[in-house]
């Protein structure tokens, strides 16, 4: 479970002993450019939208979604896991790491992605609305909610895309 460290003063949240609670977590949180490096499990959702965070703990594995929409994170972890969606939007994101497993669906919009890992399986829908220097999809790749691609510069699909409900360009 990751727990911030207290500040002098600070309050404790009743339901987790030793973290910060309310708009004070958020205040800590958005001045926070790295999470604990020993932290490589959340219990739930993780909220880091438009946050200074630039680097996240190796092997980690969240709960629910991750949200680090508008955030200045340039590169994800080696085998990050995320039983929820992963909300990456905004961000200068140009690549996804090894080992990526995402459960629900993955948002890449208005990011720099350059491209996508091989066989990549998203559980959820894709989005790579107005990712503009993404210019194919990967072999093997597997969506099983809807992939969109408006304002993309992909031209052609692989012959073994498989998308679950539809592709909206």
């Amino acid at each position: 479970m990751l727990r911030l460290p207290r500040a002098n003063g600070s309050r404790r949240s009743p339901a987790f002993p030793g973290s910060y609670e309310g708009e004070e977590a958020v205040r800590v949180i958005e001045q926070m450019f790295d999470l604990p490096d020993n932290e490589r499990e959340v219990g739930g959702s993780l909220f880091l939208s438009d946050t200074l965070i630039q680097s996240l703990p190796s092997g980690l594995k969240v709960r629910g979604s991750l949200d680090l929409s508008g955030a200045r994170i340039t590169s994800l972890p080696a085998n990050l896991e995320v039983r929820g969606s992963l909300f990456l939007s905004d961000t200068p994101i140009e690549h996804l790491p090894p080992g990526l497993k995402v459960h629900g669906s993955l948002y890449l919009n208005n990011t720099p992605i350059q491209s996508l890992p091989d066989n990549l399986k998203v559980r959820g829908s894709l989005s790579l609305e107005g990712a503009q220097h993404i210019t194919s999809l990967p072999s093997g790749l597997e969506v099983r909610g809807a992939l969109y691609l408006r304002d993309t510069k992909i031209k052609s699909l692989p012959d073994d895309l498989q998308v679950g409900v539809r592709i909206i360009r």
